[in-house]
């Protein structure tokens, strides 16, 4: 879900903007295949950064599984007063702790997921998969880098039409976001409409600065 939305949005605000600094100079063609690249590269970019990101992420973990194993195995008393000892903190009793501990320390995967989620927070079975984060990221990204350039592609070169989908693409975005964050769909959509056409006008401005300059 995260690779997915920063996808989107990310399509959404940087390939409407492309074209809006693009066509700030140049003709509607251009403007065309320009977004065109964009959307490819920032697909593959953004799929790649997803799948070195998670891997990396995981690999971590599974870094942390290591030493928390051989911790166990080397000085297994250590790591059970260390447990004990954190689930006092969290409200048990010394006995029920220690019960729990005994429990806990029989299978050693167990106890190794168990130190790892209350040491660091992290939980060795549930590592997200990297794979489906770059597919996700690269197919989202797309979806939402094209809405800005549907006009051109149906032969309408209009950057008014490109604005108009990408903030329409803009709003929906956002208020996608309400379902599972529980903002009211009012303020998420119009944030999200906000925060892109900010980063828009700038980049027109800026491709308007770059023509009258060359």
């Amino acid at each position: 879900m995260r690779a997915a939305t920063f996808g989107a949005m990310d399509g959404l605000v940087s390939n409407t903007a492309l074209i809006a600094g693009v066509a700030a100079g140049e003709s509607p063609h251009t403007t065309m295949v320009s977004g065109i690249a964009g959307l490819l590269a920032g697909a593959f970019s953004m799929a790649l950064g997803e799948l070195t990101s998670v891997t990396t992420a995981n690999e971590q973990i599974d870094s942390e599984v290591r030493v928390e194993r051989r911790a166990l195995r080397t000085r297994p008393e250590a790591e059970r007063a260390e447990l004990v000892s954190m689930l006092v903190d969290i409200g048990l009793t010394e006995k029920t702790a220690q019960a729990a501990t005994d429990e806990i320390h029989r299978d050693e995967n167990r106890a190794v997921s168990v130190h790892l989620v209350r040491e660091i927070g992290v939980n060795p079975a549930e590592k997200p998969s990297a794979r489906v984060a770059a597919v996700a990221s690269f197919a989202m990204f797309a979806v939402g880098a094209v809405i800005p350039l549907i006009p051109y592609l149906l032969g309408y070169g209009s950057l008014a039409a490109g604005l108009a989908c990408g903030g329409a693409g803009l709003l929906i975005a956002g208020g996608l976001t309400a379902r599972f964050t529980r903002k009211p769909l009012w303020w998420a959509a119009s944030r999200q409409l906000v925060f892109g056409g900010i980063a828009v006008a700038a980049t027109y401005l800026v491709g308007l600065l770059v023509a009258a300059v060359m």
